[in-house]
């Protein structure tokens, strides 16, 4: 008997990563916010702690969007976890 496909989902956390490295902005740090399969944010810090880089799909805020505050993809982005200074869980 074959399962459910929803069941072999893979379930994404969204994180708001602080870099610190100049934005396009000026800002001396900027924030990236990403989504990345790791269940929690231990998980993602045992990653990030044996990787030189790590793969995350990059979110921008949809201001525009109907229903308050949204989301857009904006494609995936290496990150080098030497520059990264905070690391957020986010709400879905």
């Amino acid at each position: 008997m074959l399962s459910p496909a929803y069941l072999f989902e893979v379930i994404t956390m969204r994180f708001q990563i602080t870099m610190n490295m100049p934005a396009r902005s000026g800002n001396a740090v900027h924030q990236i916010i990403g989504e990345h399969p790791a269940k929690g944010l231990e998980e993602l810090i045992t990653i990030l702690s044996n990787s030189d880089f790590i793969i995350v799909d990059e979110l921008y805020k949809d201001n525009d969007s109907q229903r308050g505050v949204g989301f857009f993809g904006a494609g995936k982005i290496a990150l080098n976890p030497l520059f990264i200074g905070k690391i957020k869980v986010m709400q879905i």
